[in-house]
């Protein structure tokens, strides 16, 4: 249940976050806003399709299988 409130906390953090990048384009370009709005969603969609390759790679690479949010209790 903590985790699932968490989670939902970043979540609300993320689209506030987000909602001021947008903001902040509408300050800065208020003439080609969809234009300039799409590069931001292009930007964040190529993100979000490369980032978990590199990881993969860079975990293939280390040789390290766990996640930032995996505990370790090898102590």
């Amino acid at each position: 249940m903590t985790f699932t409130v968490l989670i939902f906390i970043v979540g609300l953090a993320q689209g506030f976050g987000k909602a001021s990048v947008y903001r902040s384009l509408a300050d800065h370009y208020p003439t080609s806003m969809g234009v300039v709005g799409g590069i931001v969603g292009v930007i964040g969609g190529l993100g979000g399709f490369t980032l978990p390759i590199m990881f993969g790679v860079a975990a293939d690479v280390v040789g390290v299988r766990s996640s930032c949010l995996h505990a370790d209790d090898s102590s």
